[in-house]
């Protein structure tokens, strides 16, 4: 290439993680073997991981006249002296030499800061671009120690640079000359250069500031004309969202100049946007690569990258944690020119740099943010520029807001799509999380919002999710492990891995706790959850299980009570008052005292048969009445379509319809109901079936969804529990349990002579608007749908003005675990749907 400028040049620049030790530069000088167009390219160091910071700690001893700047350099200078004696022995001594004059200039520096007490700009400059120089040797000599022919070019000889207020310039044709220059002799094969160094237009050495490696690569590709520019680093590429707040952030194939500048503007690790500006100007296509993973694809940015579509034209999602917001308003600006002049240029002379402006179209008041250490000082600046006027009340606040986050939403198509912004904003609203300011520019390029930091990964989870950048994740907590609980436990955990692969959902137990204890963790599906419990359960405590839930910032937290208790149900309304959502079997917290459910209702939405639009919580009980079965949701179809009810009636509970479809007169009613017990059919305690407040339960809740304010006290209910059996203990009562026997036997044979069979019901009559419940035995002809009932079957007829002749009837398995534990996880995944479709 002697001599030559070639369209088929290549830049590759590579990080100082890249350069940590002996074997890092091994792996570079691997990858750099196995470019095909090595010789055609060129490859810019940087210094070795943590060597600029150690060059910066040597001017701050000596500013401070601390002698121990001499063992740190003799220790930085021994570190590079091992490294090369590691990597390549033979050219140690020609290596001493060249360091041995570097410590020398190093150290007539330091000797004058120490004097002076202070170092210069230019002595800074100085002594921090030696690491990159001794990187550049070392490689070299390691590529000759492997019979790689290549050469070297100090970036200082050929790289014009000017410093002013908004960074280094690059004069751009004296360099393109003297790169060419010295391009004439190098010799073949790689070409090493220096990163970050180079000379101010007053010859000067100087460097290109932090970040800087990656701009003398850019720059370098500017004046090569290069086709392409690679920067290798400790990662695969750019991200859609930083993977320490969103673990399930994905890969960026392809993005634009654009989308990467907003990206690193707002904290995300790609690029200084400085540095993608020369490659953009000549439309040079950047790829980030990483050195630990060199067969991984990486990430594209370019102007041909396909940034996004009308499907997803989100990309990704950048954030800003620790700034302040100002705001400035008052009457008086309205209408008056200058206003923004006055206060931005305040505050450019006191070098404030703002990172996000707002004002209100009013122009009642103008909004900025500033990084948090600036905060106060921004504040004091613009109560300086506006003085007078507050003095005359014109502009009565100047208030700083602080402890906050910027929240971006980033991609090209973004424009020609409509409603990205509301469903940014439904997201976050969702997950509970507050905007405290907007900004967009006309290009949509870009949606910025200002939130509390505390709330930034929670608002990051949910908008990442929200556009399906990532899984939708859900922070589980059991509370009630039992029969049913536990049977959840395990039909979730054998579906995870099938719900993350078809709807991404992932699915997260967090708690598992019972009335007494409880487990807390972040891998409990990994293990037995119900033995966790038992052998590493605490106290329970419920402020620390939300707590908990919230830890890892999910937007999404959701609490299933598959207890029987009728204490849990209390803490629902404070558990969506926080944002958490509520799925539960328990019939107590819905059957139970009416002002207590008027408040839970209050958190959700207004009446509890109305859609859950209020308030972005949820509470779901399709499983208090008929488990698994579509008692309530039919109920609920045939009031938002306007149907009428006139009377509801059915076999409600699993338990009795399983006891009075076996009870023939062949087996005895106790040795049916102990039968139930075994089979998990009855609530622990069976006189909650058979006193018939199970299914009284269940009506109030039907009741209720109707709209009718109605209490367990107004319905008439028959018990089979005699008097004598109501008060003693459970295993009392299973051990005299055959009492019940002969009067049982009576009732059943008084019908069996007209045909008829003892079904125990529950009925609710709202013919006339009256609301009358009922619920005991009842005796029907055998034709009737609920004498052809099986097993533990519930059977509910609904009478409308649709369905009068024939009514609308569900029938279907009633009770048992896996059928109320499958209901729960239906449930589970309605609610997931809804939480995906609100977004």
């Amino acid at each position: 290439m002697k001599g030559s400028f070639m369209s088929a040049i290549s830049v590759h620049k590579f990080g100082g993680s890249s350069l940590a030790n002996a074997e890092c530069f091994k792996r570079v000088c691997s990858i750099i073997k196995n470019i095909p167009t090595k010789d055609d390219s060129f490859f810019v160091l940087s210094a070795m991981a943590g060597v600029t910071d150690k060059l910066v700690g040597l001017l701050n001893f000596a500013r401070n006249k601390n002698v121990e700047y001499k063992n740190a350099l003799e220790l930085l200078i021994r570190q590079h002296e091992e490294t090369l004696y590691e990597l390549a022995p033979e050219y140690l001594r020609k290596f001493q030499q060249a360091m041995s004059d570097d410590r020398a200039l190093i150290e007539v520096t330091l000797a004058n800061v120490i004097a002076t007490g202070q170092y210069t700009e230019e002595q800074f400059e100085f002594v921090t671009g030696f690491g990159e120089l001794w990187s550049t040797w070392m490689m070299v000599y390691f590529l000759q120690q492997e019979k790689i022919s290549c050469s070297r070019l100090d970036a200082r000889d050929f790289l014009i640079v000017e410093h002013s207020s908004t960074g280094p310039s690059l004069h751009a044709a004296v360099s393109q000359t003297k790169l060419r220059d010295k391009i004439k002799t190098k010799d073949p094969g790689p070409c090493i250069v220096t990163g970050y160094v180079a000379t101010s237009i007053t010859g000067v050495p100087t460097t290109l500031k932090r970040n800087g490696s990656d701009f003398s690569a850019s720059l370098l590709g500017f004046l090569l004309d290069a086709k392409d520019i690679t920067i290798w680093s400790d990662v695969d590429g750019c991200l859609s969202a930083d993977p320490k707040l969103v673990p399930k952030a994905h890969l960026l194939e392809e993005i634009s100049y654009h989308e990467a500048m907003e990206m690193a503007y707002f904290g995300s690790k790609v690029l200084h946007p400085k540095t993608m500006q020369p490659a953009m100007e000549k439309g040079i296509p950047i790829f980030l690569k990483n050195t630990f993973s060199p067969q991984n694809k990486g990430t594209t940015i370019s102007n041909a990258s396909q940034s996004g579509n009308e499907i997803n034209p989100v990309k990704a999602l950048a954030c800003m944690k620790n700034v302040s917001v100002i705001n400035v308003e008052g009457a008086f600006m309205i209408g008056v020119p200058g206003i923004a002049t006055r206060l931005f240029g305040a505050l450019f002379t006191d070098n404030i740099s703002v990172i996000m402006i707002s004002q209100a179209s009013s122009e009642y008041s103008i909004s900025f943010v500033v990084k948090s250490e600036y905060g106060l000082k921004a504040k004091n600046c613009a109560m300086r520029a506006f003085k007078t006027e507050m003095e005359l009340g014109h502009i009565p606040r100047i208030a700083l807001e602080e402890d906050a986050g910027i929240l971006a939403l980033i991609g090209d198509q973004m424009n020609r799509v409509r409603g990205i912004s509301g469903q940014f904003f439904k997201a976050l609203a969702r997950a509970n999380v507050n905007i405290r300011m907007i900004a967009q520019g006309s290009s949509e390029r870009n949606i910025s919002v200002v939130v509390k930091n505390e709330d930034l990964q929670k608002g990051l989870r949910a908008a990442h999710a929200s556009f399906h950048l990532s899984s939708l994740t859900l922070n589980l907590a059991l509370v009630g492990p039992g029969l049913i609980g536990a049977t959840f436990l395990q039909q979730i955990d054998q579906q995870r891995a099938e719900l993350k692969k078809r709807f991404n959902i992932n699915l997260v137990l967090k708690c598992v706790a019972n009335s007494k204890s409880m487990f807390l963790g972040d891998a409990i599906f990994q293990s037995d959850p119900v033995k966790l419990l038992k052998s590493n359960g605490v106290p329970v405590d419920f402020s620390k299980m939300l707590a908990h839930l919230e830890q890892d910032g999910a937007p999404h937290k959701i609490i299933l009570d598959c207890t029987a208790s009728d204490e849990i149900p209390n803490y629902y309304q404070s558990w969506l008052s926080q944002g958490f959502h509520i799925i539960t079997p328990n019939k107590k917290g819905l059957a139970g005292d009416l002002r207590r459910l008027k408040k839970i209702s209050q958190e959700i939405y207004s009446g509890l048969s109305r859609s859950h639009k209020r308030s972005g919580r949820y509470l779901y009980y399709e499983t208090t009445v008929g488990a698994g079965l579509p008692i309530i949701s039919t109920l609920k179809d045939l009031i938002a379509t306007g149907d009428k009810i006139h009377e509801i009636e059915g076999v409600l509970s699993g338990t009795l319809s399983f006891i009075f479809n076996q009870f023939s007169g062949a087996v005895r009613f106790s040795e049916i109901l102990k039968k139930a017990k075994d089979l998990g059919y009855t609530e622990p305690d069976p006189r909650d079936d058979l006193s018939g407040m199970d299914v009284a339960r269940k009506v109030i809740i039907l009741a209720r969804e109707m709209g009718l304010d109605l209490s367990i006290e107004d319905v008439q209910v028959e018990s089979l529990v005699p008097e004598h059996l109501r008060a003693c203990s459970v295993e009392e009562f299973m051990n005299r349990v055959s009492e019940l026997d002969a009067p049982m036997e009576e009732k059943r044979a008084k019908f069996q002579s007209e045909k008829k069979h003892l079904r125990f019901t529950g009925k609710i009559c709202n013919k006339d608007q009256e609301g009358k419940i009922s619920v005991g035995l009842n005796a029907f002809l055998e034709d009737h749908a609920f004498c052809r009932l099986k097993g533990s079957e519930n059977c509910i007829a609904y009478t409308t003005n649709r369905y009068q002749q024939y009514p609308l009837v569900v029938q279907g398995p009633g009770a048992g675990a896996q059928v109320t534990a499958a209901g729960v996880f239906a449930d589970l995944i309605k609610l997931a749907e809804n939480l995906r479709a609100d977004t």
